[in-house]
């Protein structure tokens, strides 16, 4: 079932840092309940929603602290969020000495937002916060300006600011005290976005109509609020009020903003309250802020057919392009598709602009019944369940075209397939990893490969030698140096071939991080050996596969892949390769073509590959170097054979095509439009 516990048990899986050192099989415990209660929600605004029991204990008063001669509630919740920031304490804290006030100021006019607890509040807590915290009269005898006494929201959010501005709103005087009120109202409102806890008298007395000036009653009347806005404004860009043009502009301002999403539109949204005093919530915290699809598209039952691709449109990755070859396989069978854009993170870049065209064309809507995700599992529950919640995935048929490079699903694991109808194999070695993880229905769909992209490029181009034979691993730094296992393609090189031969190692990697430690002892290593080149520089696709061509044999050494993209890629070109002969490339490593290479099993040990546990069992190939070393030298000797060049790129055009693929989409979609047509869904 897809609902709250669920996302709470993928926030758990996915969030080592609040797990703690716990292993991700574990039970969630008090912890996490009270992380995801103070901070979860925040970071997953879609799962949010806490019940009206839930909201009215978080409120229930824990002491209570001085405001002038009054004294303010402290709520549980309060307690509770301090004590998970530091950082507030420590900005408040002058010489060890806690400002109480400037802490429970942060909490009401900032705190609340940042913790997605403002639909927690309740009337009372409302009412609470807006007592008058009455000024001594003695201390401004003469008072300039008739402004209200503070409330208990004001007095301490008047704590937030430094001590220049609060020697400028001194609270003890009438001029002063009101210039704070156009701070509270017409600066600190619009920045912090308090308005929910903001007393709706305090609109009524915003909205009051005031003379321009009082000495010439012919100037007319305007919004509190505009005039405001003018007492803080510059001098040189403040509009005079004494001439027709100048007041018929404040007032015509006056007018627009207080429109829906204008500044002061706030004054026009009265709050309303439920018989237990918490408010009636016509937008819902729990919804989620950025939607794949509007609700009324995602609730239709009835669609035209077609699918939805989910996946990195634009992420320069190799994720991306099974997104992007997606594409091209539907176009292939001629599949009604759209396209559902997800950011794979900000460490990874968004360069790749194939799909640009189509991503700017109309909706970005769940327009039809089928979501197919070509994304990992783990970032379906992350980037997609997560953030946009259930209604993503309702009233649609979910396939799960993950990639994942082990020939076991983590145990822990095992609730991510609830998030989908059936799962598709991009390779052999998945499509029965799946079908030995799940009783979903499992579908052998292998991915396709394009290298339409491609872009000649002279060797120089990249800095490498003219004459020598090249050997080339591209390969992703983020992706798990013990799983890409680069260091076995440095000493097969190192031990094929002798220092005089006219040979050389091209290392091309992606998502370096200069100041890792394994990053910078792998530098090292290279740099020991002229003959190895590394290539840290960010290529666009039609580099990297302009890289490819410019070198002779791909060589990967990687201990599991899910499909093998780079190795399809070289193929595609015509060039032998050198792999480890297991996982997702065995379905296409034809040894009359290519040269795989023997391995041995070792155990995949918990932090060793993400989401990984000692209890799955999972296992990965280490590749014999000696074997490697060998099939380095009998691909050269192939490349120079008659032909070569055009058997291999054959071979891979007949595999890896995407209407070869197109084919099996059509026979499946068949089916699955089978099935929406007996639910009526078409």
């Amino acid at each position: 079932m897809l609902d709250l516990d669920l996302a709470k048990r993928f926030a758990w899986l996915l969030r080592a840092d609040v797990r703690k050192g716990k292993k991700s099989s574990e039970n969630l415990d008090e912890a996490f309940a009270q992380w995801w209660l103070v901070q979860g929600r925040a970071e997953y605004p879609y799962w949010s929603y806490l019940t009206d029991a839930q909201k009215l204990a978080l409120f229930e008063p824990t002491g209570k602290m001085p405001v002038g001669k009054l004294e303010q509630v402290v709520p549980k919740i309060m307690q509770l969020v301090l004590s998970r920031r530091p950082d507030v304490i420590q900005k408040f804290s002058v010489e060890k000495n806690l400002n109480v006030q400037a802490v429970a100021g942060w909490f009401w006019v900032m705190g609340l937002i940042e913790h997605a607890l403002t639909s927690a509040v309740a009337l009372d807590q409302i009412r609470d916060l807006d007592r008058p915290v009455l000024v001594d009269p003695s201390l401004d005898p003469n008072p300039v300006l008739e402004a209200p006494s503070p409330t208990i929201l004001m007095s301490i959010a008047w704590h937030l600011m430094g001590p220049e501005l609060q020697a400028q709103m001194d609270l003890t005087k009438s001029e002063s005290r009101y210039r704070y009120l156009c701070w509270f109202f017409a600066v600190a409102r619009p920045l912090f976005k308090f308005e929910a806890i903001i007393a709706n008298r305090w609109k009524s007395w915003l909205l009051q109509l005031l003379p321009v000036d009082a000495a010439n009653p012919a100037l007319g009347e305007l919004p509190r609020f505009a005039l405001m806005e003018v007492a803080l404004m510059d001098a040189k860009k403040r509009p005079n009020l004494k001439t027709a043009a100048g007041l018929e502009q404040l007032r015509t301002w006056s007018v627009d903003v207080i429109k829906p999403n204008q500044k002061w539109a706030w004054l026009k949204e009265k709050i309303t309250y439920q018989d237990n005093g918490l408010p009636v919530e016509t937008k819902p915290i729990w919804q989620p802020q950025v939607k794949p699809a509007d609700a009324t598209a995602i609730n239709l039952k009835k669609r035209p057919f077609g699918v939805n691709l989910f996946g990195f449109a634009q992420g320069e990755l190799g994720l991306g392009e099974d997104l992007r070859m997606a594409v091209a396989v539907c176009k292939a069978a001629k599949i009604a598709y759209n396209i559902i854009n997800i950011r794979p993170g900000q460490e990874i870049g968004q360069g790749d602009t194939a799909l640009a065209d189509e991503l700017d064309k109309g909706p970005n809507k769940l327009i039809y019944p089928i979501n197919i995700f070509c994304m990992p599992g783990f970032d379906v529950a992350a980037r997609v369940y997560l953030k946009f919640g259930d209604k993503a995935f309702e009233h649609h048929y979910n396939i799960g075209w993950w990639p994942w490079e082990l020939g076991v699903w983590p145990k822990a694991w095992q609730g991510a397939f609830e998030l989908v109808d059936e799962l598709w194999g991009c390779s052999q070695f998945s499509y029965e990893m799946y079908t030995r993880s799940t009783q979903k229905p499992v579908i052998a769909m292998p991915l396709s490969t394009s290298i339409e992209r491609v872009k000649t490029y002279p060797r120089k181009h990249f800095g490498l030698p003219v004459k020598p034979c090249l050997f080339l691993y591209v390969f992703d730094f983020s992706s798990h140096l013990e799983r890409k296992n680069p260091l076995a393609a440095i000493e097969a090189f190192q031990k094929a071939f002798s220092a005089k031969e006219s040979v050389g190692l091209v290392l091309k990697v992606m998502n370096s991080k200069p100041d890792n430690p394994q990053w910078l002892a792998f530098v090292e290593k290279i740099k020991l050996d002229k003959r190895i080149h590394l290539i840290s520089t960010t290529l666009e696709r039609s580099e990297v596969l302009g890289l490819i061509q410019a070198c002779d044999v791909y060589v990967s050494p990687h201990r599991a892949e899910g499909f093998g993209r780079t190795l399809t890629e070289a193929m595609l070109m015509g060039k032998p390769v050198v792999a480890t002969n297991y996982s997702g490339n065995q379905f296409f490593m034809n040894p009359e073509i290519s040269f795989p290479v023997d391995y041995e099993l070792v155990p995949v040990k918990a932090g060793d590959y993400h989401f990984v546990e000692n209890e799955d069992g999972a296992v990965w190939a280490n590749p014999s170097i000696t074997h490697m070393a060998s099939q380095m030298r009998a691909s050269m000797d192939f490349v120079k054979k008659p032909h070569a060049k055009e058997q291999i790129a054959q071979y891979a055009a007949g595999v890896f095509a995407p209407e070869h693929t197109a084919l099996l989409l059509v026979e499946r979609l068949a089916a699955v439009q089978k099935i929406l047509a007996a639910r009526n869904w078409l």
